[in-house]
């Protein structure tokens, strides 16, 4: 998944500029398989961080003040 993340950032990099290459990075990089297994689930810990992560991924696309704080731009709907 990661080797996959990397050929992905630098073709947005190449063809779409560099803030829009930050910012879908960003998303792809929580978007990672087989999060949930059966002791995952019951795992508090997990739940808040998966949380936090969470937050901070849409304040930086979101929020404009986040933006500015994290290099990225609003993603288009087909993005």
């Amino acid at each position: 998944m990661a080797g996959g993340t990397v050929v992905l950032l630098a073709v947005i990099l190449s063809s779409l500029g560099h803030a829009t290459a930050v910012t879908m990075s960003v998303h792809l990089s929580a978007e990672d398989a087989a999060l949930f297994g059966r002791h995952q689930i019951r795992n508090p810990v997990l739940w808040w961080c998966l949380g936090g992560v969470l937050a901070v991924q849409v304040a930086a696309v979101h929020l404009p003040w986040a933006r500015s704080v994290f290099g990225t731009v609003p993603l288009a709907p087909g993005q």
